[in-house]
Formats: structure tokens, C-alpha cells, sequence
């Protein structure tokens, strides 16, 4: 079998050299084309198991009660956040962030209703009785005891010591995508629980297809939106200390992170291959050939995963350093077997000498 396979690869490829290149070429140039629809995802699709339990479980609540994406900003003014100026910079903050196509409403200290500042009945309260921070009428020392003393707005939306509060921005929903993740959860609730039939696993198809592109869609968007309020709470970090926060921020942000050190990490492996093959070799041709080869092998599997709409988890993500490493060992094992052969056998073609190479390191690569 060994013999075989040997006389194989001598015939088809070190025979044809040129049609070797083109083939190559041709596999190449195909699973490039593909490169562009290489994606990275840390959405729980990806994260969890699919039979996982707590998975399962998030699935029937979001089918119960739909989902809805917020976001959190936190502020800390350097004055007194119940003074007038501290208040009225919440307000401007609240304002701009309510400017923003995709926000559907922003909640502060400003907005929640005040049960006991407003001196009303249970019985005679009215959307009209009662009052909020904002009104004029409002004693403000009464509305900040109140706030610190409830259970409903204490450690949610003001912190223990009364000087950090937080600004909850909810985000539009899509009502069609909705519905598209809820038909699919049943689907795949049912693909779990192997009752699902021929005409639902083509549908379960359907829907996951459209669903992957309109969840890229609303990615971009989220990471637009993203953008435009953390440049709006650049803008009051003048008057205190603002942090961003949401599950929304921390996917993209992942995401993000991520894909920087795939160009860092990539580019430090890069430099760290460079050097390697010219402190070992010092040949020109010793660092190309294998530089080339990485390459081949790092572009080809990225062009797989794309054709093939394998996303890539924040947790597999360093698979192109780890790829660059094991190829690079694989072509000094190759390199430093073809450079003994050549001292050993000088009087050896070059047919002779790349066949023995080949045959001989193999299974050792392997």
C-alpha cells in the first residue's frame, strides 16, 4: 500500500509539475473567493451545547416573553448627582441618547415614578398624579431617600451611596426576526427531542438560513449603534466618570477583541517564523518556501470554514496561529530532511531527491 501510494505521488505529482501548480492554483483562487464569508460569533448558538439544559431553558422563556436588547450606562458625576447641574447634564445625556434611530426609549432617575415623594394614595394614583425628579414641585431630598430606600430602584438604577446611576437604553426590536427566532427554537427544541419530521427539517433549514442573515444584518447594526453611544458618552466625560455595559456591548465587543488578535497574534507568529527560518537556514529560498506554504494552508482553511458557513467561536478563534505553527514545524522536518539528502547524495536529481524526502517524512508529519 505504502509502495503504491509512493509510485502514485511520484507519477501525478512530482511527474507533472506544471499541472501540479495549476491545480493547486485553481483549489487556491476557489476557497479564496470564500475567505470574505470567514465569520467569527459569540452568540450562545455557538458558545453552548445545543442539548444544553440552561440553553433549552433560555429558549422557552425568550418563546414566553420575546427578547429584548438594552443597553447600560453608567454615570458618576463629579458633583452631587442630585444637584441641579448634575441632573440637568443627566437630562442632556438622556436626550441624545433618545436622537438615535435605533433606540426605542432610555429609563433614568429622571423618568421612574416617585410613590412617596408624590404624597398619593395607592388608590388615587394616575399616570397624571404621579411625579418624577423632573417635576418642579418635587423636593429632592425626599425623591434620592426614597430612591435609596426602595427595593425596585435601589442597586438598579442608584447605587448604595447615591452618587452613580444608571441609564438603561433599550433597543428597537425586530419584530420579524422575532418571529423567525422563536419558529426556529421550536424547531430545534424538536430536533433535540427527535420528533422532528421530514417537512420540519426543511423548513428548520429554511429558517436558519434566513435567520443567520438577517442576525448578520442586525449585528452590523447593533455595532453601529454601539459606536454612536459610547462617541455620545464621550462627549459628558468632561462632567464625570461614564461607563458602557449590555450583553449587546459585550458580544460585539468579544467579537472586536478577537479579531484584533487574530492581526496581532498572526503578525507576531508571522515575525516569529521569519526569524526562526533565517536563524536556521540563512537562504532566502528556506524562508520563502515555507512562508508560502503557511500561507497556502492558512488561506485554505479560512476559505473552508467560509464555503462551508462554519462560524468560529471567540473560543477557536486562535486556530490560524496554531495552523501557522504546525506547518511551519511540518516544512523545517521537510527542509532540514531534503538538505541531508543533498549532502548525502550529491550525485542525486532533484526527482530523485524530493521523492525520498517526501517518502521518508511522511508518516513522520503525519
Amino acid at each position: 500500500m505504502v509502495n503504491f501510494l509512493s509510485k502514485a505521488y511520484d507519477r501525478t505529482v512530482l511527474g507533472c509539475p506544471i499541472y501540479t501548480l495549476v491545480v493547486l492554483l485553481l483549489v487556491l483562487s476557489f476557497f479564496s473567493y470564500y475567505v470574505k464569508d470567514f465569520k467569527l460569533d459569540a452568540s450562545a448558538d455557538t458558545l453552548i451545547l445545543e442539548n444544553d439544559k440552561d440553553l433549552k431553558i433560555l429558549r422557552e422563556i425568550t418563546e414566553r416573553y420575546g427578547i429584548k436588547d438594552f443597553l447600560v450606562v453608567t454615570f458618576t458625576p463629579d458633583k452631587d448627582l442630585f444637584s441641579k447641574e448634575s441632573l440637568k447634564r443627566l437630562g442632556e445625556l438622556r436626550d441624545e441618547l433618545r436622537k438615535l434611530e435605533r433606540v426605542y426609549s432610555v429609563t433614568t432617575i429622571l423618568d421612574v415614578p416617585l410613590l412617596k415623594a408624590s404624597d398619593v394614595k395607592l388608590s388615587e394614583i394616575t399616570k397624571d398624579s404621579v411625579k418624577t425628579v423632573e417635576d418642579t414641585s418635587v423636593d429632592i431630598i425626599r425623591a434620592k431617600r426614597e430612591m435609596l430606600e426602595s427595593p425596585i430602584y435601589k442597586d438598579l438604577i442608584l447605587s448604595p451611596d447615591g452618587q452613580t446611576t444608571a441609564l438603561q437604553v433599550n433597543l428597537e426590536t425586530d419584530v420579524y426576526f422575532l418571529e423567525l427566532f422563536k419558529k426556529r427554537n421550536r424547531l430545534l427544541n424538536k430536533r433535540i427531542a427527535g420528533t422532528l419530521s421530514k417537512e420540519e427539517k426543511t423548513q428548520l433549514e429554511e429558517y436558519t438560513a434566513e435567520y443567520e442573515v438577517l442576525y448578520a444584518s442586525l449585528n452590523k447594526k447593533r455595532h453601529q449603534d454601539i459606536k454612536k453611544i459610547r462617541s455620545i458618552i464621550n462627549s459628558f466625560k468632561k462632567y464625570g466618570v461614564l461607563y458602557l455595559g449590555g450583553v449587546p456591548m459585550i458580544s460585539d465587543d468579544t467579537i472586536a477583541f478577537v479579531r484584533n488578535d487574530l492581526v496581532v497574534f498572526g503578525f507576531g507568529v508571522f515575525i516569529f517564523i521569519v526569524a526562526t527560518l533565517t536563524i536556521i537556514f540563512r537562504e532566502v529560498r528556506w524562508v520563502v518556501l515555507p512562508l508560502l506554504s503557511c500561507f497556502f494552508a492558512v488561506l485554505i482553511m479560512v476559505g473552508v470554514l467560509g464555503f462551508l458557513n462554519w462560524k468560529v467561536t471567540v473560543l477557536s478563534s486562535n486556530f490560524i496561529s496554531l495552523m501557522l505553527i504546525i506547518t511551519l514545524s511540518m516544512n523545517i522536518h521537510l527542509a532540514v530532511r531534503y538538505r541531508q539528502l543533498c549532502r548525502d547524495m550529491p550525485s542525486a536529481s532533484q526527482f530523485d531527491l524530493v521523492s525520498t524526502t517526501a517518502r521518508k517524512m511522511v508518516w513522520p508529519c503525519l
